[in-house]
């Protein structure tokens, strides 16, 4: 059986999520490259903050995840957008696009399965996303 995608974000001794930047033309990528405008790449942190830009719940997963989870995409301060497992508990309300969300590595699986892979954007306490009509 093949493994889920899932994108293989990458992060540093402080549990940083690390991109690449070009050099040429300053595009961040997420999950990192390896080039970009045929020149090297530099690595770069970014700030664990972004938007909540759309979200689903999955309720038939994989037997390894727990269902049902919130799989969300955050678009980034940098400009990259990844996938991230939302953690919508505490929240004042329910998730909305343009939501402030904070991220942090984090696991998919059940506990105690792999923890490199995987962003976990967190809706703060008391702080609602706009109304999206």
């Amino acid at each position: 059986m093949t493994e889920p995608a899932i994108p293989r974000y990458t992060f540093d001794e402080r549990s940083q999520l690390i991109a690449s930047k070009c050099g040429v033309c300053g595009y961040v990528s997420c999950p990192p490259q390896q080039t970009h405008c045929d020149q090297t790449v530099e690595p770069v942190a970014l700030a664990p903050e972004g938007t909540l830009e759309s979200w689903t719940t999955i309720r038939v997963a994989p037997r390894r995840f727990n269902a049902p989870y919130l799989l969300s995409f955050v678009r980034l301060i940098e400009g990259p957008r990844v996938v991230a497992r939302l953690e919508a508990a505490g929240a004042a309300s329910a998730p909305s696009a343009g939501a402030r969300v904070i991220l942090a590595e984090g696991s998919l699986g059940a506990s105690g399965g792999p923890r490199r892979a995987v962003l976990v954007a967190s809706l703060p306490a008391g702080r609602p996303g706009r109304e999206v009509r």
